[in-house]
């Protein structure tokens, strides 16, 4: 029995733009795939992950649900304890989410910062605020 294994698309603080800029390309065509030792195949599913990323809504493309752009699954992480990427409203929140497709989904990981999410060098950590 040969596995398909989807792989999902993903980026931390900026690099989660990035990675929702290629949204289109994931939807345009048919994702590149492997086949591995055993017979199983690799590729790069529709599936979206963003972590500490969010608030720079001008760097955030329109996907709202239109055509294909549905086929896409987005999962946005956020930091309770992140005061770099945090929004500074509910108003903000919702205009990340209106450019997004309807099944995104936006979850906040409770004590978790910014730093957290990355590996960054102890000399440049000045707290855990980060």
């Amino acid at each position: 029995d040969n596995a398909v294994v989807e792989w999902a698309l993903g980026g931390h603080s900026m690099g989660g733009y990035n990675a929702l800029q290629l949204a289109e390309e994931l939807i345009g065509a048919d994702p590149p795939s492997i086949q591995l030792l055993g017979g199983s195949i690799s590729k790069i599913g529709r599936k979206i992950v963003v972590w500490a990323a969010g608030t720079a809504l001008e760097s955030v493309p329109n996907l709202e649900d239109t055509g294909s752009l549905s086929q896409l699954r987005i999962l946005i992480l956020l930091a309770s304890n992140d005061n770099i990427a945090k929004f500074s409203s509910q108003q903000q929140k919702q205009q990340l989410l209106w450019k997004l497709p309807k099944t995104t989904r936006l979850e906040t990981i409770q004590g978790a910062n910014h730093s957290g999410f990355a590996s960054y060098d102890a000399a440049n950590k000045k707290s855990n605020d980060f």
